[in-house]
């Protein structure tokens, strides 16, 4: 198969990482995930980008479409597919040209059509060239149609470059940077030119030089359109330089804050943003936020500010329906701004429900009153005059109060102001720091002055505080949220005055501290743990707060007082009951499981007590320390009792114990009851109880309950003892009456008369008498039998049963039965068809509904039973069954058209006259045996006339023990001659030749056989070469499934990098007899089906004549109608020397697997090595084994040799392309493994390549023909 051409259709590609750079013409790009191609992609033809929703495609070095091409990109079905491109430094468009640079110099380049119709679409050009465009020095005219009919657009130009349009241009006097038609549709399309260049229109270029159009036409109210040129004058939103600005189809627009737009108010304005006139009261770029100023002072410890928003038409829009808003990045949830501290603030609103877009307003708070210094520490400076409530904003939990000289600076003149500070609620203020003041003979003229409260009328807590050095004024802390500081000067300030600190400590009375529970009396101070928590918050002691305990050893009121610490301060106190102690008493145990034993028994364990003396009594007035004891069984209370005093509490308590009454069931308590002999009288029992070794009482320790009824017949009886007094429980004793043993001799059986068999157990009566009264079967005694079915001897077993006991046996007889008796019958036996052989089927003989057992009932006796007829059965009983009697069954004759009934017809071979059927030759068998003619059946013969081949009908007529017909084939086959593995078939039709491919008989023809026909059975392998010679000539057809070449020689080609060896093989249509070729398949064949136009004559006078290589060649090509093998084992029955003399010379192809042989190689020949008739070798024919020639060593042959199949132009045309001829084919043998490859890529002259050429011509790849077009 040559190939010369790639098929363009439209396909869909997914895109991967691997994905080829080159997108070709008709073809359809898919997002099917995220995906990065790094290189630039370069679109050939016109090609589809589609953006499949949720994937995004990016592509770091942009998309180039030059002039004649296109790009259409699509979004899915919700439009979310991303296409990102940001370039960085390459002189490129994002999407659009490349540049061409020779030399120092740039040449102008042109972009092709690019389409936008959906998706996400991020990009930024390269270094002085457009987002979507043209490259650096784009041609001013030539560029193709940017067009946005929807979508997401955003693009950015590089330096000097439009958003979307053209890019710089950097020489002849700005002559280039052009752009082509821009028809923008809709979309959402923001267009933000580079450096000194437009958001949309030609690049940066002399303003003279227009370039390109604009047309603007949509209606989608969320569609818009924002243009922001670079930073310099001249680059605007639109470019100066279009060459034509209009709007499509009578559409309007506004411009956002403007109003209405026209093609010339929208030029030279650096930023504006377009949308359909009418839709601009929903995009909020363009609505009014109210209520909100540029500065506000924060005097408290919050600020509210309200705010509103209303659209362009006026119309007051609603938060959470009409707009979101957020603080910063905080969502803000009312239309009330609550500010806490100070700072730049900036509120954004954000379109919802019909309104889009966004704006922004920021506005500063400025804290009044605290600041922060340049280390960020807070403070607050005292008012040179009046007095100034100062409330601590939130967060702020230490500062510094300082004059109206700061930190450092000498405070004023006639000083006279003061501060009210205020906490938040549950705090209070500690003050602490120095006052460096004037003063004179010990009297401050300058000073301080602290009141705990909000005014100067408060109780002051710090008077006239300063000196000269620098006084310290302690710690003072207010006893509320409040704390009122003045300070006084005279009429010269000379000193640093003050430098306070104020640090906010949390209000230890606005604490919760939890009640304390009664402390026991324990004779030791006693000094709880405190539970305090402010708001939820548990204090820890000795980090929040201290504490001190009083009058807490003795039983009263103790008191703890808690001093505030850390972030804690004040003083408080809170009081705990001490109550009088309770001693800890281990109650004494009762003992468990007391039972009665005769003696004394302790009834408690001992118990404890931490204090005093543990007391017992069993009455509740008489007290001791001892253990109380008891005898008897019973319930007893044992009280016991710790006497307190002034400190310690009385406790008492008592327990129940019992000593249980000892049951009678109890192992030691026996019952004693001995048994008596049935008499047929009333019987009185002796019974005897005994607790070990003594004897209890009657009626005093146990009472006795005996059966109802009468005691007289045998059984057991049931006595019940139960226990009374110191005994309990019931214990069950039984009295025993046995009975009477049947043994005995006044009891009898009388004599059982003989029974006759019946086939099921045999049970007679039995009389059995004791004395003179007959005993009751079922009452007295049961019958057990055994041996009772059988002829025989059997038992009858007598039980004694009631009052009666034991077994005693009586035997009687069974006698068999007859098989004549009218019960007895032989089922009709079915017709048995005649086998040669005694026939004896089997005999069913039945008793009533029971079948006999052949061996064991009865025997069989044949007679009559060979031949067909009436044959006779013989029926003897035996076992339990006598007697003697018969029945028949028929022996019907045997069908000729039985399977076992074989007939052999011998074949005849064609001869071209008549033939006469030979009647005795006709063999019928039953099975293994042979039967007689005329005797078993008649054969009637053919009734054709017997000449040509073909199936003959012979029929079989059964005789005596045989019957009915069949018919049989008789076959004249064709005349066969075998030439080895070459075999022909002759009839009455003509002559046809077969050849076995697989054969290793010698093919050897010298009579000219002339056949009609020819097949050629072998196997061949798709693209695999084979080696083959035929015995007749022949014209090569399309039929054959493959292509013949001649073997034109064997060269080495020296201008190779190793000097590789070529075997060029050439194509013909027309084969010689008794000639090598080579055959080259086009598919996986089993065999050839030669089309013969005319009868051929078969010979092998010439078979393996040689065709040599040019002049001085050592190589020939040689065909054989032999089996060869080439073995150095001289003890191998295939070894020659001269075979043994070419091995490492010969080269052999193979077509067809065989052992030792594989399907499509070419083999350098080993030891071992063989191949079948009709193929063919290469042989290096010069010297033999271990010579030289020419120089070369045997080792010098090549390990592979490369294979050129040349058309039937012959060689000289391997360039050749049209058709007429030249190399078709080439591939590498390998000489080791003997397979020719023909993959890998070759120039026409068989020069294997490194790879893929990436140069325009024709080569050779895979063993086809290939055209690079690149």
């Amino acid at each position: 198969m040559l190939v010369t051409a790639v098929t363009t259709w439209a396909d869909n590609v997914t895109l991967t990482p691997s994905t080829s750079t080159t997108w070709t013409n008709g073809n359809t790009y898919v997002t099917n995930g995220d995906v990065t191609i790094a290189d630039r992609i370069t679109v050939e033809g016109d090609v589809t980008l589609i953006l499949t929703d949720c994937y995004t495609l990016t592509a770091p070095n942009g998309i180039e479409v030059r002039v004649g091409n296109s790009l259409t990109i699509q979004g899915g079905t919700n439009g979310t597919g991303k296409l990102t491109i940001e370039k960085n430094g390459i002189s490129r468009a994002g999407i659009g040209g490349g540049f061409k640079k020779v030399g120092i110099k740039k040449y102008p380049t042109q972009y092709g059509n690019i389409t936008i119709n959906g998706g996400i679409v991020n990009v930024k050009g390269g270094a002085q060239s457009a987002g979507i465009g043209g490259d650096s020095n784009s041609e001013l005219d030539g560029n193709g149609t940017i067009t946005i009919n929807g979508g997401i657009v955003n693009a950015t130009g590089g330096n000097k470059a439009a958003g979307i349009g053209g890019g710089n241009c950097s020489y002849d006097n700005g002559a280039y940077g052009g752009c082509g038609k821009i028809v923008i549709n809709g979309g959402q399309v923001t267009a933000t030119g580079g450096e000194n260049a437009p958001g949309i229109g030609p690049g940066n270029g002399a303003a003279d030089k227009t370039s390109g159009s604009l047309v603007l036409g949509w209606a989608k109210t969320l569609d818009f359109i924002q243009v922001t040129g670079g930073n310099s004058s001249g680059a605007y939103g639109f470019s100066n330089r279009l060459g034509s600005i209009s709007f499509a189809d009578g559409k309007k627009f506004n411009i956002v804050g403007v109003g209405e737009a026209t093609t010339e108010n929208i030029k030279k304005k650096v930023s504006l943003t377009l949308v359909p006139k009418g839709s601009e009261q929903n995009q909020l770029s363009a609505a009014t936020i109210s209520g909100i100023s540029a500065s506000y002072d924060l005097t408290g410890s919050y600020l509210d500010i309200p705010f509103s928003v209303s659209d362009a038409e006026g119309h007051t829009l609603t938060l959470g329906t009409d707009y979101t808003a957020t603080l910063g990045t905080t969502s803000q949830e009312s239309t009330t701004i609550h500010i806490t501290e100070g700072g730049k603030y900036t509120l954004t609103i954000n379109g919802k429900g019909s309104y889009t877009g966004s704006k922004s307003i920021a506005f500063e708070v400025i804290s009044i009153g605290f600041k922060k210094d340049a280390n960020g520490v807070d403070y607050i400076n005292m008012p040179k005059t009046g007095i100034e409530n100062a409330t601590i904003p939130e967060g702020v939990s230490s500062f510094k109060v300082y004059d109206d000289g700061g930190a450092k600076a000498k405070y004023s003149n006639s000083y006279d102001g003061g501060l009210v500070l205020t906490a938040p609620d549950h705090y209070v203020l500690q003050l602490t720091g120095t006052v460096t003041a004037e003063v004179q003979v010990n009297n401050p003229l300058d000073y301080l002055m602290v009141y705990d409260g909000g005014s100067t009328s408060a109780q002051k807590i710090g008077d006239k505080y300063g000196s000269e050095s620098g006084e310290n004024i302690g710690t003072l802390i207010s006893s509320g949220t409040q704390m009122t500081l003045t300070f006084h000067s005279d009429v010269s300030g000379q000193r640093d005055g003050l430098d306070l600190t104020v640090t906010l400590k949390r209000d230890l009375g606005s604490c919760v501290i939890a009640d304390i529970d009664d402390q026991p009396y324990t004779g030791s101070a006693i000094e709880p743990d405190l539970v305090i928590t402010y708001e939820g918050t548990a204090l820890v002691k000795d980090v929040d707060y201290e504490v001190t305990y009083s009058n807490n050893t003795i039983v009263g009121t103790a008191t703890i007082t808690i001093t505030g610490k850390g972030n804690y301060a004040g003083t408080t106190s809170k009081t705990f009951t001490i109550v009088k102690a309770t001693p800890t008493v281990t109650a004494p145990a009762a003992v468990e499981n007391l039972i009665y034993t005769g003696g004394s028994l302790n009834l408690v364990a001992a118990g404890t007590t931490d204090f005093g003396t543990l007391l017992y009594s069993t009455d509740g007035n008489n007290y001791s320390a001892d253990i109380p004891t008891e005898t008897n069984a019973g319930t007893y209370t044992v009280y016991y009792k710790v006497a307190g005093d002034a400190n310690h509490n009385d406790v008492s308590g008592s327990i129940e114990v019992t000593i249980t009454q000892k049951a009678v069931t109890n192992d030691g308590i026996t019952v004693t009851i001995p048994s008596q002999t049935w008499t047929g009288s009333g019987l009185t029992p002796v019974i005897t109880v005994k607790d070990g070794e003594t004897e209890l009482i009657k009626n005093t320790d146990y009472t006795v309950t005996a059966p109802s009824g009468t005691i007289q017949d045998a059984g057991d009886y049931t006595y019940t003892i139960s226990g009374v007094g110191n005994y309990s429980g019931e214990k069950a004793a039984t009295f025993t009456i046995s009975p009477k043993a049947v043994t005995n001799d006044g009891i009898t059986i009388a004599a059982i008369a003989d029974k006759t068999y019946t086939g099921s157990a045999i049970e007679p009566g039995v009389t059995v008498n004791d004395g003179e009264k007959t005993l009751t079967l079922g009452t007295d005694y049961t019958i057990g039998y055994s041996a009772n079915v059988n002829v025989g001897t059997a038992t009858a077993t007598i039980t004694g049963k009631g009052n009666y006991s034991g077994e005693k046996a009586a035997t009687f007889t069974i006698i068999p039965k007859a098989v004549t008796n009218d019960g007895i019958t032989i089922a009709a036996i079915d017709v048995q068809t005649y086998t040669g052989s005694a026939i004896e089927p089997e005999v069913t003989v039945t008793d009533g509904e029971k079948n006999l057992t052949l061996g064991t009932d009865y025997e069989v006796a044949y007679s009559n039973n060979i031949s067909a007829g009436t044959a006779t059965v013989t029926i003897t009983g035996q076992g339990n069954y006598k007697g003697e009697t018969t029945a028949t069954f028929t022996i019907a004759q045997k069908a000729v058209t039985s399977d076992d009934i074989t007939i052999d017809i011998p074949s005849q071979t064609w001869t071209g006259s008549e033939i006469t059927f030979d009647e005795k030759a006709v063999v019928v068998k039953d099975g293994e045996k042979t039967l007689e003619q005329a005797t078993d059946y008649i054969v009637t013969a053919p009734t054709d006339k017997l000449q040509n081949t073909g199936d003959y009908t012979v029929t079989i007529n059964g005789a005596g023990n045989y019957a009915g017909s069949i018919t049989a084939k008789f076959t004249i086959v064709p005349k066969v001659t075998t030439y080895g593995a070459l075999t022909t078939s002759e009839d009455q039709i003509g002559k046809i030749a077969t050849i076995d491919g697989t054969s290793i008989g010698t093919v050897e023809i010298t009579d000219n056989p002339v056949v009609e026909a020819i097949t050629l059975n072998r196997k061949f392998s798709k693209d695999k070469a084979s080696t083959i010679m035929l015995p007749f000539d022949y014209t090569c057809d399309k039929a054959d499934g493959g292509v013949f070449y001649d073997f034109v020689d064997v060269k080495k080609d020296e201008q190779t990098k190793n000097n590789q060896w070529v075997a060029t093989m050439t194509k013909v249509d027309k084969l010689t007899a008794n000639t090598p070729y080579l055959f080259m398949p086009a598919d996986d064949i089993n065999g050839i089906t030669f089309t013969l136009s005319e009868k051929v004559t078969l010979n092998t006078t010439k078979g393996g004549e040689c065709q040599k290589a040019d002049k001085g060649s050592n190589w020939t090509f040689k065909g054989t109608y032999s089996y060869i093998k080439w073995t150095s084992d001289t003890k191998d029955n295939d070894y020659t020397q001269e075979r043994s003399d070419e091995i490492g010379k010969v080269y052999g192809f193979a077509g067809v697997a065989k052992t030792g042989i594989n399907v499509g190689d070419f083999v350098k020949v080993k030891s071992g090595a063989k191949i079948r008739p009709m193929t063919c070798y290469l042989l290096w024919s010069n010297t033999p084994n271990a010579s030289k020639t020419r120089g070369a060593s045997d080792e010098e042959l090549p390990s592979s040799i490369v294979v050129r199949l040349l058309s039937n132009v012959g060689p000289g045309n391997q360039d050749d392309d049209d058709n007429q001829g030249g190399t078709t084919a080439i591939g590498t043998l390998d000489t080791e493994t003997g397979e020719i490859d023909f993959s890998g890529w070759y120039d026409m002259s068989g020069h294997k390549l490194s790879g893929k050429p990436t140069k325009k011509g024709i080569y050779i790849n895979n063993g086809k023909k290939v055209v690079i077009k690149n």
